[in-house]
């Protein structure tokens, strides 16, 4: 069974009162951008949670709004692959974009809302989306070993 499936199965089985969050962070080494993406399955909304991440790398993007948008695309890919098995649970994409214009990051986000409502999801934003500006980032940073990155 592949991470995606576990992932799945984990979905399936978790009290209908859990929670899904599925967002993305990328970060850039020499030659490449790594993007890690988050599936976040919230234990009833408030006991725990259990994080399946995936890793992407690509060659080097310098591009920071090339990067967000890609950061959306992996999120929704994942969201897409799962959403058969989340149900009536609450399910939220968790965008890494602050609200206030102050930062460069709020440039595209517009863009992004749409093109996560125009999926069906609902979203979040920083500080309110931890799945990207927590659980990826972290795992991100922190060179976490994957199973099986594509290359």
């Amino acid at each position: 069974m592949d991470d995606i499936e576990l992932a799945k199965e984990y979905i399936k089985n978790s009290s209908p009162k859990s929670k899904v969050y599925v967002g993305c962070d990328s970060r850039n080494t020499k030659s490449n951008t790594l993007y890690v993406t988050a599936i976040v399955v919230h234990l009833e909304g408030n006991r725990g949670a259990k994080v399946f991440a995936f890793a992407d790398s690509v060659p080097r993007i310098r591009s920071m709004r090339q990067r967000l948008d890609q950061e959306v695309f992996y999120a929704l890919e994942k969201a897409i692959e799962i959403k058969d098995v989340v149900g009536d649970r609450k399910m939220e994409i968790h965008l890494d974009y602050h609200p206030s214009d102050k930062h460069k990051s709020n440039r595209s986000v517009e863009t992004s809302i749409g093109a996560v409502i125009g999926s069906q999801f609902d979203y979040a934003l920083k500080p309110h989306a931890h799945a990207a500006s927590s659980a990826a980032d972290y795992l991100g940073r922190n060179n976490v070993q994957f199973k099986s990155p594509r290359h």
